[in-house]
């Protein structure tokens, strides 16, 4: 599509593309501020992994596992150290195990 520089729609369209670009690119996640925070996610995706592969995926649905879910993990948020809550909830430790399966990254 050409705009014409004289059209006030062909000026208007290009300054909102121009706002609009930065809406759709990454470079915020690579920041100083922000990079920390995102590596945070990745390893909130591993631990949500683990807990679906390991309680959920036979039944997505499971009560019992859904209340142990709600009163070990969730109700608690900060006050206990996450591991130790993942540790309970899991029976285990936590595993990067099925987060590395599931990237295809692991047998």
């Amino acid at each position: 599509m050409t705009t014409s520089n004289k059209s006030p729609f062909g000026i208007w369209m290009i300054q909102s593309l121009q706002t609009l670009l930065g809406y759709d690119s990454f470079g915020h996640i690579m920041s100083d501020s922000y990079s920390a925070g995102y590596y945070g996610y990745l390893w909130a995706e591993v631990f949500a992994t683990d807990m679906y592969h390991t309680k959920f995926a036979k039944d997505p649905l499971n009560a019992k596992n859904g209340i142990q879910y709600r009163d070990i993990v969730l109700a608690r948020g900060g006050l206990y150290d996450i591991n130790d809550n993942l540790k309970e909830f899991l029976g285990r430790e936590p595993s990067k195990d099925a987060f590395l399966k599931e990237l295809g990254l692991q047998n």
